[in-house]
């Protein structure tokens, strides 16, 4: 099924009956439907993300935090229609799950449900550990733009 308000966004790719987020730093999908768009971000868990060791009180407690901070979503967009979002873990990745009523702009309400988890996920890096490859040059690029 194809919505023109994400077949027209450059920031949208149609895979497979729902929309890949090309703007995004991991794997983000958005499924438009009659009343609900559902949102599904994929995120490393704090023990894929280190390049090392973590220890158990430190991932669990990792996660307990990033669910916390994940229910900010609900204020991120137009509509106040917006579901709690579920998180669970499955070998590595963090695949976070919720659904809203759009509303306006719903191309933009579903961009900014998904960079608000990546900006939660991101936040929620713990400083003096070495970051696997990838979440490191996120880190050195983050640290470039809020230099300029």
């Amino acid at each position: 099924m194809t919505h023109p308000a994400l077949a027209t966004a450059e920031e949208f790719e149609a895979t497979d009956g729902a929309y890949r987020v090309t703007t995004a730093k991991f794997e983000a999908t958005v499924t438009p439907g009659d009343d609900r768009w559902s949102v599904v971000v994929e995120v490393p868990t704090i023990e894929a993300a280190v390049d090392g060791a973590v220890g158990d009180a430190v991932a669990a407690g990792w996660f307990e935090t990033l669910e916390r901070r994940l229910d900010g979503v609900t204020g991120v967009t137009r509509t106040d229609e917006v579901a709690p979002p579920t998180a669970t873990r499955e070998d590595g990745t963090v695949v976070v799950e919720t659904s809203f009523a759009p509303s306006g702009d719903p191309a933009s309400e579903a961009l900014a449900v998904v960079n608000y988890v990546e900006g939660t996920w991101f936040q929620g890096l713990i400083p003096g550990y070495d970051y696997v490859e990838e979440v490191a040059a996120m880190r050195q690029d983050a640290r470039r733009h809020g230099d300029a």
